[in-house]
């Protein structure tokens, strides 16, 4: 993850990079995709498409793993 483009963007997360990183090793072993893609980001907040975060109480965290399988 680019935490230097967070941070730029004034998005922190409540987690140590530690924590979210243990997330995305989870999330794969349990998506049991062989073969694919895994994607994340940091974001000010859900629904939020505004350039300040100032009004988002938290940060989300969206990943996803797509399988190369995919049709």
């Amino acid at each position: 993850m680019n935490w230097m483009v967070a941070s730029r963007a004034k998005i922190s997360s409540s987690f140590p990079k530690s924590t979210l990183r243990s997330i995305l090793i989870q999330l794969t072993s349990a998506s049991k995709c062989k073969k694919g893609t895994l994607r994340y980001w940091l974001s000010a907040g859900p629904g939020y498409f505004l350039l300040s975060p100032s009004d988002c109480p938290t940060f989300a965290f969206y990943a996803v793993v797509i399988d190369e399988e995919f049709s």
